[in-house]
């Protein structure tokens, strides 16, 4: 019997793995996070998807390298900069990090499934307990308050993209569609709809209608980080 001759070579490629993760983003911000899958993508770059394989092993890998990429785009760097107060660095990459995921609303149902894994991720919460522990906090308490803005920004965020679209013409769009925001408009909305409530049926949710109405606007986000700093302040002031 011949002995096997050397092992053939794959496929060649054609494509970077970046060129996959731009087309990627581009069907989230189209159609959602529904219209992400290997044989969307392939379409989107002209390959098979066998050849998308060779790039992502599996639908996880590709999602994975998706939001980590997306992570990779967030304003790290605020968090160490020494010239800049710790709680103004972390304001500053929190409103930053909303903003980026809100203009990509497609990606935040992927990243809420898929965790915040991979080197950007590591890197974000780095920061983070980098930030809190120029605020005081000792390692363990510098983590469970990373953990509270983390929930606190993804609940929001998630909030937010989750809303119907009046502007879709069958009023059944989602933010998870890409749909522009326009957050003001959407509170102003809701607080007319609220003050037309009878006032003897919810009079406390009449009497703050314009506030309950801009629950998912950046100066409502921005109220609760502040509050969240608040704690967090207090605590490291009174454990020194």
């Amino acid at each position: 019997m011949d002995a096997p001759g050397p092992p053939r070579p794959g496929p060649r490629r054609t494509l970077t793995e970046q060129d996959l993760l731009d087309a990627a983003f581009r069907l989230l911000d189209r159609g959602g996070p529904r219209a992400l899958s290997v044989r969307a993508l392939a379409s989107e770059v002209g390959l098979t998807p066998n050849a998308v394989y060779t790039y992502f092993p599996t639908k996880d890998a590709l999602v994975a390298a998706v939001t980590d990429t997306l992570l990779g785009r967030a304003p790290v760097a605020v968090l160490t900069d020494a010239g800049r107060p710790w709680r103004d660095r972390v304001i500053a990459f929190a409103l930053g990090l909303r903003s980026l995921l809100l203009d990509h609303p497609g990606t935040v149902p992927l990243l809420l499934a898929s965790g915040f894994r991979g080197p950007h991720a590591l890197a974000v919460g780095e920061g983070l307990l980098a930030a809190l522990g120029d605020g005081g906090l000792v390692p363990d308490d510098a983590a469970r308050a990373s953990y509270a803005l983390t929930t606190h920004l993804l609940g929001t965020v998630a909030l937010d993209v989750a809303e119907p679209d009046p502007a879709e013409p069958d009023g059944t769009g989602s933010r998870g569609t890409g749909a522009a925001r326009d957050e003001e408009a959407r509170a102003a909305r809701r607080t007319r709809e609220l003050r037309a409530l009878p006032a003897d049926a919810a009079p406390r949710t009449v009497a703050a209608a314009a506030a309950v109405g801009a629950y998912n606007t950046t100066t409502q986000y921005r109220w609760g980080l502040e509050r969240l700093l608040d704690g967090v302040c207090g605590d490291a002031a009174s454990d020194s």
